[in-house]
């Protein structure tokens, strides 16, 4: 890659880094906020003494804990996706590093 590829590539990749980033802020924040709500239900279902009520609660709680699933897949899947823009800007860095030594090394 030339000089200029390389500098618009990583310019690319650093956009993509950051847009995974804040979604990858925005899983963790989700997740917390998931957590809360399954603390909650925990310390509401052992003031609880109605059937129908405990039911509504125990299936409140699957469903969080489904949501909480999907939320890990979803973290796990942008913190490889994370990974794997890194590395390649790693190498768009060190391509752009030898064009720009291989063009002042061409001026003397």
């Amino acid at each position: 890659m030339g000089m200029l590829t390389s500098a618009s590539r990583m310019y690319n990749l650093k956009s993509q880094i950051t847009d995974l980033e804040f979604e990858r802020e925005q899983l963790v924040q989700a997740k917390s906020d998931l957590a809360s709500q399954q603390s909650m239900l925990v310390n509401v279902g052992n003031d609880v003494t109605s059937k129908t009520v405990q039911k509504q609660l125990n299936a409140r709680r699957e469903r969080l804990h489904l949501l909480e699933k999907a939320l890990d897949q979803k973290l796990y899947s942008t913190n490889n996706q994370l990974e794997l823009l890194r590395r390649e800007c790693q190498l768009c860095e060190g391509n752009y590093n030898r064009s720009v030594g291989e063009t002042f090394s061409n001026m003397r």
